[in-house]
């Protein structure tokens, strides 16, 4: 459920008097069974009743509430800076990207030589070719730092990001989409996308804003027409290999990332569906995206 700024004070406040109410009546029933048991004759100091326990009782609550706000107030602002410095990404650049596997023989694999270099801007979009074995999702999982360096794997290279130069394994705040992506087979495009917008800003946003974004992704992808045909699969007849790839796009646009990375978006498609998806990258290229995709070059 979506609560705006007023309503998660409001709730806080109520909370906090509701504790405060109870922690009051507990020292009332204290005073007076201590008042009680000193009318009995008990060896017990008199307690009189106060309304000064109230209000340091209040203060407590206030001061918890002031702390809760805080906190709130801190991880929005946390993660409006976090989407800030995703729409910062301007340029992105790469040299000398070297990946060696090492093997069980003492003898080490060479998958990228070393000679790669390149840089990537916004409003473009970069196509990585090669044949089966090149070493094209490699150096794409390299550029977006998904590729972890280990005991096994040594990766070498430089990257930048608008011009400064990034850790070895830093991620690139960007969207990244597999080649193969699984989706519900018995939910429509329209669900999916819905599922999925509650799952990334569900908080963030309130209903009517959520249902106007899955609009809107849906006419950017070309979507709209398919909205109510279910996702389907290998068993159960459904999307088009085409619509899934653009579905599988949409999901990934939902957070407005800066820099798309594409593992093989055409691979499996005829030529029709495959120029489909191209126009696709295309129009969120001269959005303003950088655009990074493998595609299969026969050898």
């Amino acid at each position: 459920m979506y609560y705006n700024k007023s309503t998660f004070c409001c709730l806080v406040i109520a909370l906090c008097l509701i504790v405060s109410g109870v922690c009051q009546e507990r020292w009332s029933i204290k005073t007076k069974l201590l008042n009680k048991r000193k009318s009995h004759g008990e060896k017990k100091p008199f307690v009189k009743e106060s309304d000064g326990e109230w209000w340091r009782i209040v203060t407590c609550s206030s001061l918890i509430a002031l702390v809760f706000l805080i906190v709130y107030n801190q991880n929005n602002k946390a993660c409006d800076e976090r989407l800030d410095n995703k729409e910062s990404i301007s340029e992105i650049g790469f040299d000398n990207i070297k990946l060696v596997l090492k093997g069980k023989k003492s003898v080490d694999r060479l998958i990228l030589d070393g000679s790669l270099k390149g840089k990537l801007t916004s409003g473009r979009m970069l196509a990585i070719m090669g044949p089966s074995g090149s070493g094209k999702t490699s150096l794409l999982h390299a550029l977006a730092g998904r590729l972890k360096a280990s005991k096994n794997l040594k990766l070498y290279g430089v990257r930048f990001v608008n011009g400064s130069v990034l850790k070895e394994d830093s991620m690139i705040p960007s969207a990244f989409i597999e080649q193969e992506t699984n989706f519900f087979p018995h939910m429509t495009i329209k669900e999916t996308l819905d599922f999925q917008v509650e799952l990334k800003l569900g908080r963030n946003l309130s209903k009517e804003q959520r249902d106007k974004l899955v609009l809107q992704l849906m006419e950017d992808l070309s979507l709209s027409k398919s909205a109510n045909i279910i996702v389907g699969n290998n068993k159960i007849r459904g999307l088009s290999g085409g619509e899934k790839k653009r579905l599988s796009i949409a999901c990934e646009m939902i957070s407005s990332p800066s820099v798309i990375f594409l593992d093989e978006p055409t691979s499996g498609l005829d030529s029709y569906q495959a120029s489909q998806v191209i126009e696709t990258l295309q129009k969120l290229a001269h959005s303003g995206k950088t655009v990074v995709s493998v595609i299969h070059q026969p050898s």
